[in-house]
């Protein structure tokens, strides 16, 4: 069964008696790391991220079971169908579920719904989060089990018949990888360049200048060519100073150096190329 495009992993509830539980991972790790403020700090990727994630929130989601001869047919009349029409749960609105579950699946790779259920019907649905989710696997037993922790450190243990699990790219196991995971060295490096760019308006001269000093300075020595950089620097570095006049004194002079622009040094067209990389 897929919802969004995504496939809903479902497992039967098992009958065995309570066995030892063993850890299961079956992800992979790539570098590098970058958490959800990291990732969404990027220009690009946080523009895409919202672009998908709105679009897929206004679509509605109808709500289908399986007829005896084996079509489809649209229902209205359940429980779970006026969900995603009046209110997911007592604070989100259709609208922003979708878009939270969409966040959780490009940015984290999986989506985790815990099902609140009154009197046996479908009462509630709620986003776990899947930084704080774990899937664990039954030792001798294909049935999967989730470990939720919330943020007192309280650990909830929950069957497969109470959460659905939507992982977005399945490498191997079950937990799912984001395709922004895929691409978390290209975005890093655009928050790179982002740096880059913002240090060198905010605290560097934009162009580079060589100081001469006079052959009457004879006693001069790298302690002056130290402090007069720093002063230099501390003078007309940044922004705000760019449109100071350049004084100096003692007869020195300052030549601008052409060691080429942001554009000759290929800063416009690295963060060009990471932008539609990104996208």
């Amino acid at each position: 069964m897929n919802i969004f495009g995504f496939e809903i992993r479902k497992k039967g509830k098992s009958t065995s008696p309570a066995p030892q539980y063993a850890n299961w991972t079956g992800s992979l790790s790539y570098r590098p790391f970058m958490s959800v403020n990291e990732l969404l700090a990027n220009g690009t990727v946080n523009a895409c991220v919202s672009i998908i994630a709105d679009a897929v929130a206004v679509l509605p989601l109808n709500i289908y079971k399986k007829t005896p001869q084996g079509d489809r047919k649209k229902v209205d009349n359940l429980p779970v169908a006026d969900l995603f029409k009046l209110g997911v749960n007592f604070y989100q609105c259709p609208y922003s579920f979708k878009k939270q579950l969409m966040y959780h699946l490009l940015l984290k790779g999986n989506a985790f719904i815990f099902i609140e259920r009154t009197a046996g019907e479908i009462s509630a649905l709620y986003l776990l989060d899947p930084t704080r989710t774990q899937i664990k696997k039954r030792s001798g037993v294909n049935e999967y089990y989730y470990e939720y922790t919330d943020e007192n450190g309280t650990v909830y243990k929950y069957s497969s018949d109470d959460v659905i699990h939507i992982p977005a790219i399945v490498w191997s196991g079950v937990r799912g990888l984001s395709p922004i995971e895929y691409a978390a060295r290209t975005a890093s490096l655009g928050n790179s360049l982002d740096d880059y760019t913002a240090n060198s308006f905010d605290g560097g001269i934009h162009s580079k200048l060589l100081l001469t000093i006079p052959k009457e300075e004879r006693g001069w020595n790298e302690a002056d060519s130290k402090q007069l950089s720093q002063a230099v620097v501390s003078a007309y570095g940044g922004a705000e100073n760019s449109h100071k006049p350049f004084i100096l004194s003692k007869g020195i002079t300052a030549t601008p150096l052409n060691l080429g622009s942001n554009e000759d040094n290929q800063l416009l067209e690295n963060r060009t190329y990471t932008v539609k990389e990104i996208a």
